[in-house]
Formats: C-alpha cells, sequence, structure tokens
C-alpha cells in the first residue's frame, strides 16, 4: 500500500487571509472603524492583518481575552505555520497569543 502525504498552502493577503481563520478584524463596512468577523474556521483562531496601523492594534488588544489563539501581522508580512514550526516572512514581526 502506498501512502501520499497531501500538502496543502493556502495564501491570503489582508483581509482575504481572514478567510481561512475563524474569526479577524477587519475594517467595518462604513470604513470608519474596525469590527470583528467570522471566516471558514478552516484554521482556528483569530488574525489581524495590518496590525502596525494603530487604531486596528487597539481593537486587536480589545478582543484577545476572548480569544483562544490570535495572529497579529503587520503590513508586509506573512506567519507561515506547518504541523510542526512556525515561520515568519517579511521584515515585520508576528504577534502571536494563546
Amino acid at each position: 500500500m502506498t501512502v501520499y502525504r497531501i500538502t496543502a498552502w493556502y495564501v491570503g493577503v489582508s483581509a482575504r487571509a481572514i478567510y481561512a481563520m475563524t474569526y479577524g478584524i477587519r475594517t467595518s463596512e462604513g470604513g470608519t472603524g474596525y469590527c470583528l468577523d467570522s471566516g471558514q474556521g478552516w484554521l482556528s483562531g483569530c488574525l489581524c492583518p495590518h496590525l502596525n496601523q494603530e487604531k486596528r492594534a487597539a481593537r486587536f488588544q480589545e478582543y484577545l481575552p476572548q480569544m483562544n489563539y490570535a495572529i497579529g501581522l503587520p503590513d508586509n508580512t506573512a506567519y507561515i505555520q506547518s504541523e510542526t514550526d512556525h515561520y515568519r516572512l517579511g521584515e515585520g514581526y508576528v504577534l502571536c497569543f494563546k
């Protein structure tokens, strides 16, 4: 019997990165604030892109107590998680909370 290992990649930029997560912080419909939105839940936790924006970072901080797992990413930074490790691409910082 042959066993194949399938590796899947998910790529999302800005708010589209939220799609795979349980939740994400995105710009509100009016464009004047930020709100918690639900994603597909393929990956558990909350993702906040553009964490370098001061008001978005403040909203992320407000939601943290409600989250079991959260990731905050500034502009031009990617976070990759495998079964055994995690990586950062770009020059920004990655904030992970459990």
